[in-house]
């Protein structure tokens, strides 16, 4: 019975020469809900950031920026030395510049954020690309604004077409060129701006206008200017000027280019920036920065300019320019190790047979893997050991591994359609390719390099070798490495240098990277294999270019590697803070000590070290660094040692066979012999390290051919780049070369440019030079061998040196015999007799060659025969022919010819290979170039029948009575035969009689046999080996192509220890007997054999005789069961995916033919948008869906249909019409497949109008916390920003409306403290109707004053904690639309209260309100009136004061009124000055500012210019400073005004106040916080502040210094606070924003018994921890004052009248000082005597000072109106408190809040608020209060009572 089993087509292979791959990414080999997988449909389906001009071009994935091709936001890019992060609220550059404490990250403070006015990115594009520079495109809508940045270059810049930018200002001062302070508004090309101790300078056009708005700087390009703002890193003032004629300067291309010479060994680099500059000056040089690969052990053709930078890779410096070359020395790559000589002398020696013993072990047993990565270490290392048999010369062994290899290759290199492993597939989209199967999630671009780098190594040796596997794979092999390291621009089939960023000189593993690091790599040793992979591919197949860039990226690499992971010169890593030994794990952001996989130290190091190959030779670079690196290592390592027990236990190298022999192949680099020591120990031990079949004999190879030939000289190059020179102990050199060329040729070896050594290097071997060549061998060349009478023959001679080159000498000839003769030149004349034959010696320095010649008639072509004589093959078996010609000698003769294959005399090829699929008879013709046609017929038959079938079997034995022999042929799958433990068994069947066997198919169970014969016989007792196979195990076709009865499988080398098992024997062919006219068997046909789920496909089955005869049946058809339907006339419709078989049968034939399904895309999930909806009645909603199919990726939304089952008729498609009031359920469905939203109709106040509208936000942590979960009505997600203050969340209502009512649900444990709410109707203008400060999170159930809003905004300015502010969710109501504004109201504004000065002209103002009370923009002109003469006012609304008195000013708008009366006093007069402090106490050396203030006869108080003198010291601007104690006067000069203050300067105190102290604190320990013990520290509870530490000095002190040494764990915010009784506390010393173990130092001056340090932040997610706190001080003396306290003091006095300040003063035991001396300050208002008698006459807010000695306080209170000259009081105002929270509600801006006690005394303030809403929690004693609100319109006062 015949079957026949055709392999499915599938996708169609993609042909690359005999290589090949699948033309897509095969579905199944993708994960879905029903089968495991990769991400590889997710990827070729995914969204790609990119603009509409990238789309199509390859795109890179692995560098510093490739995270923006999957975000929509973009990540951290570290482009050096900026870190820019591009999100829908702006762009920010920050700048880092300090190592995080465990020196493992670069950390930046500051930031400078660029920004679109009213602009919102909805997404971030790569628009532009190019070496090591990256333009980005910001959208929002048809806005972009387009922003570059260029590795190395400290610019970002910024081109915003129509787009008004701004950036934020958040403490920041300004500077010009020159340095100078500024303030703005400001108008020029540039501004430096400093952010904390950072500065930046940002450039523009010139004439552009920058000015503060709401704590944003707009910029306002001038008209006619191209716009443009560029963002600089400052690294000083002066740079501001220095960088600005290259700021505008920006890089448009990036390209490196490269060269290597020969002779020098020198790789040099080119960098080419080709640039434009947006202010069209002339200037088109950059400002280009360079690291420490670049510019050590370089040559460079530029010099620095001396700016520098802290970079996570060490110092980057700036040179400035468009071109510049860098330069790196070369000293060659060998293709393998040259081989070991054995020397008995040595300790440990060499032994050849254990190293053919490895050999031939791994021949046989050595696996591949089946995924990429492990598949590829299978490769390298079956490929080392092929090397070493060569260099050995065991050709068997060669062969052997050389056969495995290429076989292994052959299968990765070719896609079969339908297989499932060792294939690749394009990714079209990315410009790749994808290898399966993936591992390490090399499906979206891990290791790429890694993986592929192995297949590159592994082709290139194998085509050193195999002329066939070259010609017939190079281009496939070159296609792969292409992949990860693409060096040919105008390939575009593949990015350039997909893994390799040249500027950062190393590559990235990372894939697209992440947002925070960037990028990153672990494994450099792996990357640096993948180098050398690539160069000895160009090698091998004579690609120059690609040889090139191989080197480029080896040297470049190498240089990294050195600087950025090991760190040889220990200058890149901050040693005092990281203590690891050096970098394992490389991000853009920094460095790590970890490895994906384990946290044995021993990995770190070792990750670094493999795999084993001529190609990691850089590690040899510098052995002192190596053995450090070894040593340190073997001190940290967790694992055991080299334990010399089979049976221990414990964990030990020696157990590991990977990592043993990774460890002991890096230890032979310094010291081999100690390798070669340890080795043989654990090798006598028979320990896993040195027995397993894994890389062993690598390990043992290297290590003694390093022991034979000594270190590598890398000084050394030679103008073959395939070489080595090596120098042993004694100082004796080897020089080692690989000539990869056709013909020998000379070589030399060079150091720093002069010669050393040339000799002759033979083509195509590895040569091994020690000694002068030295004749070896005499070959005669001569192929000839036939020679006419009488004919003359030019002999020729090869001389050999020991190496195998050729050599000159002298060469004497001779003949033996009688046939003729031979002179001194090699010219041999015959003699004239024919048949003669004669011997022909050439002879030179002792060697002789020999050649018979024959004389006779010239040789002519006698016959002729196409091979092999094969008459049948089943259709799909390859065969291969050739035309064997011989002369009438029966020597070979050449024949030129032509081929062709014809089917029904018709050419179907025009080649010798006969590999057609279809049944029939084909003419394999060769056409000689005479006309001569030599021809074969070959019958490509269907299925032959297996012959074997139950047939006879002999076996040399049998294992158990489970494998017997019987068991080969009884066609059962799953028993099986299995021999004895033994490398000699067997297995034949008896065929019963001679039969033509066309081939053998073996099914072996995992004890297969991986050296084995097939043989044949006619008696069993004489036969005949026809194939010898390097065994792999699975199922095996062997091709025999002759008759035979009986048919054995010898075993010559099992792959395991068991013995030989086979499930079946099959043996194929024809029976001779049988008749050629009946069915021979059945050939079944497709259209397509890759169908899809569901797809009709009709089959054709032919019959075919025994003669290729077609015979007409009807077969019976039929499918597995449960795998479609077929129909009885063929018709197969598919059920399912996978593969499927249908079978034709017909008289007792049949045949299969397999298909491959691919799964059809199916919807499985539906999601609808908006999830759920509020609506006002009357508005409508239109819904959208996102459908998914079973791989999770988008899919069509044909047939899917919107119904709402409550209220059809609402529907109208996908739009809901909300015309009645209710709750509904919307319905999207397609079959099973559906979702549902929900929607609700009512009125304005329960209808939550920001339910799932559009959001922005300025940030936001990441995927789990975006910007939409804030209001998607699920309280279980939240918006979280970022690590940062001033953060904010916009929501577009998508409609104006009126506003009055805001919940806020806070996260628990991350809330901003201090916030505020703002509406705004263009989101430009903001109005803030809430502020709250000192929140504490939770729920805030808000309402205000109605407002009209589009947008709603919550800014956040302070955070509760470490992390970012989130909000649970934002609900917003309403009480109508927002429609047709009319103007209601006009106000008057002064902006100095009620108040002008003769000689002071004031700009009046006047504010229109709409009925939704928001600002309305006049549509005409307002007319001002005054109504007396003591003031003018003109058209415009400037008013002059006259004469003092008062006056009524008024202003009309259309039908609208208002007035303010208005007091003008005198012209103003500078009467007074005074200096702050008047008394003060300072430690010598220690500077004090002193500010002088000069105040106007009523009071108002200017900063004035002054003039300073002292008595000793000096004074620089109110800076007083003295090194030696004394008692200084400094006074203060301006114009006839005078002033002085006391200072009394101390010695540098030493003793500390603290130490051991009374201690308390909140928890923990305080007193280990002043003990004097830095071992000790205290250590608070591990929860957010406030946490504080308290220590009590048991006497008042005048403190004047503080020191707080922290731990790691330090507070990011505190204060140091101080008290005299230790209830009442005033803060001396606030910070924010710290981190990092640290000493923070503050001078200080306050009076106090009673110290504590208040934290409220954490650096780190612990508690707060100090080690010491140190107080320095001095004890306040008897009866000196230590307190001032105003007594019964006013809080608010009228104007025009007078009122007397009193205070107590006390001393240290808190006694009355009598008749104590007062200094008395007031801030304005009015003028205070030195009694503290006060004149009220300008209204507001001030405070006065009593100062005693150092003691000193204020007191706030307020100069009022109470005569009606102030407006009326705002009744707009309602004030209410419960549980001590006081609320304020107000229909005009609140402006400050007072409270007040029962007998007038302020309690508690604030100002500077501008929200309509405010509220805050009051830490008041019980009782009645009185509240002053002070609003734009005026005042309200109420009472509220607390208990």
């Amino acid at each position: 019975m015949g079957c026949c089993c055709l392999f499915a087509i599938g996708q169609q292979p993609v042909s690359v020469g005999s290589g090949s791959y699948a033309e897509y990414t095969p579905l199944i080999k993708s994960k879905t809900d029903e089968h495991g997988g990769d991400k590889s449909r997710i990827m070729e389906t995914r969204e790609i950031y990119v603009s509409d001009r990238m789309k199509g071009e390859p795109i890179p994935t692995n560098d510093w920026w490739t995270n923006v091709l999957v975000d929509p936001y973009t990540g951290n890019l570290w482009s050096y030395p900026q870190v820019v992060k591009a999100e829908s609220g702006g762009v920010s550059v920050a700048y880092p510049n300090h190592w995080s404490d465990d020196g493992c990250e670069m950390k930046w403070d500051t930031k400078l954020t660029v920004k679109g006015r009213r602009f919102n990115a909805q997404k971030v594009l790569a628009a532009g690309w190019s070496d090591w520079g990256l333009r980005l495109q910001m959208v929002d809508d048809d806005n972009n604004i387009f922003v570059t940045l260029a590795q190395g270059m400290p610019f970002t810049w910024f081109e915003p077409g129509n787009v008004p930018l701004s950036f934020a200002a958040d403490g920041a001062e300004f500077f010009s060129l020159e340095g100078d302070a500024l303030s703005l508004p400001f108008e020029g090309s540039c501004l430096g701006v400093k952010i904390g101790n950072d500065l930046y300078g940002v450039y523009v056009p010139e004439s552009t206008v920058f000015d503060i708005v709401d704590n944003e700087v707009n910029v306002t390009f001038a008209d006619g200017k191209t716009p443009f703002l560029v963002v600089a890193l400052l690294p000083s003032v002066e740079a501001l000027e220095a960088y600005a004629p290259y700021a505008p300067v920006v890089p448009r291309n990036t390209r490196v280019d490269w060269s290597y010479d020969e002779r020098s060994g020198k790789m040099t680099s080119v960098w080419n920036v080709e640039s434009e500059n947006l202010s069209g000056g002339a200037e088109r040089n950059v400002l280009q920065g360079f690291l420490p690969h670049h510019y050590k052990n370089s040559t460079l053709d530029f010099s620095f300019t001396g700016y520098e930078y802290a970079t996570p890779r060490g110092k980057m410096k700036l040179a400035a320019g468009n071109r510049f070359s860098t330069a790196y020395h070369f000293s060659g790559i060998l293709p393998w190790f040259a081989c070991p000589e054995e020397d008995s002398t040595l300790s440990h020696p060499y032994q050849r047979e254990r190293m053919v013993s490895m050999i031939a072990d791994y021949a046989a047993k050595g696996t591949f893997g089946a995924d990429t990565y492990w598949g590829g270490k299978g490769l390298i290392q079956m490929a080392l050991n092929m090397t070493f048999a060569l260099e050995l010369g065991e050709d068997a062994l060669f062969e052997q591994c050389r056969s495995r290899l290429r076989e292994a290759m052959e299968d990765w290199l070719t896609y079969t359609p339908g297989e499932s492993q060792r294939f690749f597939a394009r990714y079209s989209r990315w410009g790749a390719l994808v290898g399966y199967d993936t591992s390490y999630d090399s499906d979206t671009f891990n290791d790429h390099h890694f993986h592929y780098g192995y297949y590159a190594y592994a082709g290139a040796v194998l085509a050193l070798v195999d002329e066939d596997f070259r010609a017939k794979y190079g281009e496939m092999l070159r296609l792969l490495a292409k992949d990860y390291a693409n060096w040919e621009r105008d390939d575009k089939r593949f990015p350039l240098f997909r893994t390799f960023t040249p500027w950062s000189g190393h590559s990235y593993a990372g894939g697209l990277g992440n947002a925070g690091n960037g990028n990153g790599q672990e494994s450099t040793s792996e990357s640096m294999q993948a180098w050398g992979g690539m160069y000895l591919l160009g090698v091998a197949l004579g690609d120059k270019a690609m040889r090139d860039a191989g080197i480029f990226g080896w040297v470049t690499e190498s240089k990294g590697v050195a600087e950025y992971w090991f760190d040889r010169d220990r200058e890149n890593i901050n040693r005092s803070l990281y203590t690891k030994p050096y970098n394992s794990n490389l991000t853009a952001a920094g460095i790590g000590w970890w490895t994906w996989f384990s946290g044995d130290p021993v990995w770190m190091h070792s990750i670094q070290w493999m795999p084993i190959s001529p190609c990691l030779d850089y590690l040899s670079e510098n052995l002192d660094f190596a053995r450090w690196d070894y040593e340190t290592m073997w001190a940290g390592k967790e694992i055991g040692d080299w334990v010399a027990d089979k049976n221990y236990a414990g964990s030990a190298l020696s157990k590991e066979s990977g990592l043993g022999n990774v460890v002991l192949s890096y230890l032979q680099r310094f010291d081999p012999d100690q390798a070669a020591q340890i080795f043989d120990e654990m090798w006598d031990a028979e320990m896993p390290v040195a027995q397993n079949t894994d890389t062993n004999g690598i390990t043992y190879y290297i290590t003694h051919s390093h022991r034979t030939y000594g270190d590598r000289d890398y000084t050394v190059n030679a103008d073959i780049t395939t070489s080595s020179a090596y120098c042993n102990a004694d100082g004796q050199y080897t020089y080692v070369v690989y000539n990869p060329e056709d013909e020998e040729r000379q070589v030399t070896f060079y150091r720093d440019g002069s010669e050393l050594v040339s000799f002759k290097a033979p083509a195509g071997k590895l040569t091994v030079y020690k000694d002068a060549p030295q004749l070896s061998a005499v070959e005669i060349t001569n192929s000839e061998s036939v020679v006419t009478p009488g004919k003359s023959l030019q002999l020729k001679a090869a001389l050999l040196d020991q190496y195998g080159a050729t050599t000159d000498g002298e060469v004497a000839w001779s003949v033996e015999g009688s046939g003729g003769t031979v002179d001194t030149n090699g010219l041999f004349t015959a003699g004239q007799q024919k048949g003669q034959t004669c011997k022909v010696v050439a002879v030179s320095g002792g060697l002789r060659a020999e050649k018979e010649l024959r004389i006779d008639d010239e040789p002519v072509l006698h016959s002729a025969a196409i091979e092999p004589m094969v008459d049948y093959a089943e259709a799909g078996t390859v065969l291969t022919f050739s035309l064997n010609a011989k002369d009438q000698y029966g020597d070979a003769f050449p024949v030129a010819h032509q081929w062709r294959i014809k089917e029904d005399g018709n050419v179907v090829k025009n080649d010798s290979i006969l590999d057609v699929q279809g049944v029939g008879i084909y003419t394999v013709e060769a056409v000689a170039d005479g006309g001569t046609v030599y021809s074969h017929d070959v019958y490509m038959t269907p299925p032959m029948e297996n012959l074997a079938l139950h047939k006879r079997v002999v076996v040399s034995s049998y294992e158990n009575v489970g494998t017997v022999a019987e068991s080969a042929t009884d066609g059962d799958y799953s028993s099986r035969w299995g021999s004895q433990h033994n490398d000699d068994e067997w297995i034949y069947v008896d065929l019963g009689a001679s039969k033509y066997v066309s081939y053998v198919t073996l099914y072996w169970e995992a004890a297969y046999a991986s050296l084995y014969e097939i043989q044949v016989s006619d008696d069993a007792s004489h036969w005949t080996t026809v194939a010898e196979v390097s065994g792999g195990g699975g199922v095996e076709n062997v091709n025999v192509g002759q008759s035979a009865r009986y048919v054995k499988m010898q075993g010559k080398g099992r792959a395991t220890t068991y013995g030989y098992s086979l499930y079946e024997l099959e043996v194929h062919g024809i029976d001779p007997e049988s008749d050629p006219s009946e069915l021979m068997g059945i050939e079944v046909t497709a259209p397509s054999l890759l169908i899809k789920e569901g797809e009709e496909v009709k089959l054709k089955a032919v019959g075919y005789d025994g003669i290729g005869e077609k015979v007409d049946i009807q077969p019976q058809w039929s499918v597995e069961e449960g795998k479609g339907t077929v129909s009885d006339d063929g018709v197969y419709v598919p059920a399912g995916y996978g593969t499927s078989e249908v079978t034709a049968s017909y008289d007792g034939k049949k045949a299969t033919v397999q298909f491959v399904v691919e799964e059809s895309i199916k919807p499985r999930s539906v999601e609808i948008y908006p999830q759920s909806v509020e609506l006002v009645k009357g508005e409508s909603v239109a819904f959208s869906i996102d459908v998914f199919d079973q791989f999770s990726t988008a899919c069509s939304s044909d047939g899917f249909v919107y119904s709402c089952k409550a209220a059809p008729e609402l529907m109208d498609g996908a739009v809901f019409n909300g015309l009645r009031e209710g709750e509904y359920e919307i319905i999207v469905s397609k079959g099973a497949v559906a979702d549902t939203a929900y929607v609700k109709v009512g009125t304005y106040a329960d209808v939550n109008l920001a339910l799932n509208k559009p959001v922005t936000a300025s940030s936001y942590e990441n995927d789990q916390t975006l910007p939409e979960f804030v209001n998607d009505g699920d309280l279980s997600t939240r918006w979280g920003s970022a690590f940062e203050d001033n953060q904010f969340i916009t929501i577009d209502l998508e409609a104006p409306y009126v506003l009055n009512h805001i919940i806020l649900h806070w996260n628990k444990d991350a809330y901003a403290t201090d916030y505020r709410v703002e509406v705004s109707t263009d989101e430009e203008t903001w109005h803030a109707v809430y502020q709250e400060s000192g929140s504490t999170g939770g729920m805030r159930d808000i309402t205000f004053a109605d407002i009209a809003g589009q947008y709603v905004r919550i800014y956040c300015m302070a955070r509760s904690s470490q992390y970012g502010s989130c909000l649970d969710e934002v609900e917003v109501f309403g009480k109508s639309c927002y429609e047709n504004p009319v103007a209601i109201k006009v106000q008057i504004s002064l902006p100095d209260g009620a108040v002008a000065y003769i000689g002071e002209p004031v700009q009046l103002k006047a504010v229109l309100t709409d009925q939704y009370g928001l600002e309305y923009a006049p549509q005409g002109s307002f007319v001002w009136e005054v109504s007396n003469g003591n003031a003018t006012v003109d058209a415009s609304g400037i008013l002059t004061p006259v004469s003092e008195g008062e006056c009524v000013v008024t202003v009309d708008y259309e039908n609208l009124t208002d007035k303010m009366e208005l007091r003008v006093l005198a012209e103003r007069k500078m009467t007074s000055l005074q200096i702050f402090p008047p008394v003060a106490e300072i430690e010598a050396g220690v500077p004090l500012q002193l500010e002088a203030v000069v105040a106007d006869q009523y009071g108002n108080t200017h900063i004035e210019i002054c003039s300073w003198e002292c008595s000793g010291g000096s004074c620089t601007d109110g800076s007083f400073v003295a090194d030696e104690p004394g008692t200084y006067r400094v006074t203060a000069l301006s114009g006839d005004l005078k002033a002085t203050a006391t200072v009394e300067v101390v010695p540098m105190l030493t003793e500390n106040i603290a130490l051991n102290r009374p201690a308390e604190a909140s928890s923990g320990t305080a007193a280990a916080a002043n003990d004097d013990n830095t071992g000790t520290r205290w250590e608070s509870d591990h929860v957010e502040g406030p946490e504080w530490l308290m220590f009590d000095l048991q006497n008042a002190y005048h403190l004047m210094r503080s020191e707080i040494q922290w731990e790691a764990a330090s507070a990011a915010d505190y204060e140091i606070q101080v008290s005299l009784d230790g209830e009442h506390w005033q803060t001396l010393v606030a910070e924010k924003g710290l981190s990092g173990e640290r000493t923070d130092r503050a001078t200080v001056s306050a009076i106090a018994r009673y110290v504590r340090l208040w934290c409220t932040k954490r650096a780190l997610p612990y508690g707060y921890s100090v080690w010491e706190w140190r107080l320095y001080g001095r004890e306040m003396r008897a009866g000196e004052a230590c307190e001032v306290v105003f007594v019964d003091a006013p809080a608010e006095i009228p104007a025009d009248s007078e009122s007397q300040f009193m205070v107590e003063v006390k001393d240290a035991a808190g006694q009355a000082v009598t008749n104590p001396d007062l200094d008395w300050f007031v801030s304005g208002g009015g003028v205070i005597r030195t009694d503290g008698h006060f004149e009220a006459v300008v209204p507001g807010d001030y405070s006065v000072s009593a100062w005693s000695g150092l003691a000193n306080a204020t007191h706030d209170f307020s100069v009022i109106y109470l005569s009606g000259i102030v407006r009326n009081e705002d009744t707009g105002v309602v004030i209410t408190c419960f549980q001590n929270r006081l609320k304020i509600q107000s229909e005009s801006a609140v402006r400050s809040v007072a409270v007040y006690s029962a007998a007038g005394s302020r309690q508690w303030t604030v100002g500077g608020l501008s929200a309509n809403c405010y509220e805050t929690s009051l830490d008041l004693s019980d009782g009645v209060y009185v509240v002053a609100v002070q609003t734009e319109n005026g005042y309200r006062i109420g009472k509220i009572m607390l208990k």
